[in-house]
């Protein structure tokens, strides 16, 4: 049962690997989804564990079945939302948005008299589209009260360029890190917002049919 068991896994993660890719293929290049293709994974995966356990049937084969249905349907869903993630950190948009300009880096400058004057004990005047919320990460000399940036300009008009190289190499490191971020959110942001109610049902069929498949054996005996 063993090199079934083993040929049962492999058959059935090569039939779920091309349905993924599949899928994640139509979510990138056409931006559609069709649920049938989900039930048409499970039955590949199905299909997969039966032929690479040739025919053996029983409870852990329809296990093996569910398990790799659902991997494969996973990495189908994120493998699509990853390419579109690779698209758009490649666009123009993004590169500009990721480019360590000086005002950004002099924004680092002004973190430092912010934090030294409210360590002073005064009491800032933040503008309203900072002050209103709290996630806000001011980058820019709009973001912060006059009397800072006017501080961090003159500071930074002042400091040597090896000094300033210094800012700028931490402005890049911090944007580098950033880009793993981005990427992870926007995968999974486009991998949610293209499920829905019909997207469970059909998943839950090729799970069904995936775990039904293999643990018959590839033949319509359930007994």
């Amino acid at each position: 049962m063993g090199a079934r068991l083993l040929g049962g896994i492999i058959g059935g993660a090569i039939g779920g690997g091309i349905g993924a890719a599949i899928w994640a293929a139509l979510i990138y290049f056409a931006q559609i989804e069709l649920g049938v293709l989900a039930w048409g994974i499970g039955g590949m995966v199905g299909a997969g564990v039966a032929i690479g356990s040739q025919g053996d049937s029983g409870l852990p084969y329809g296990a093996i079945g569910v398990v790799l249905a659902i991997v494969a349907l996973g990495i189908g869903k994120l493998g699509g939302g990853a390419l579109m993630a690779n698209e758009f950190m490649q666009s123009d948009e993004f590169a500009e948005a990721m480019t360590v300009d000086e005002e950004l880096v002099i924004s680092y400058v002004a973190d430092e008299v912010v934090e030294e004057l409210e360590g002073n004990g005064l009491q800032l005047e933040w503008p309203s589209h900072v002050a209103n919320d709290p996630m806000y990460v001011p980058a820019e000399a709009s973001d912060y009260p006059a009397i800072v940036w006017t501080a961090a300009d003159s500071r930074w008009q002042e400091m040597s360029e090896s000094d300033r190289q210094l800012y700028r190499d931490e402005a890049q490191y911090e944007l580098d890190q950033m880009r793993g971020v981005i990427a992870g959110v926007v995968t999974a942001d486009v991998a949610a917002s293209t499920i829905s109610l019909w997207d469970v049902l059909w998943i839950g069929l090729a799970v069904c049919t995936a775990g039904g498949i293999a643990y018959r054996g590839g033949t319509g005996d359930l007994t």
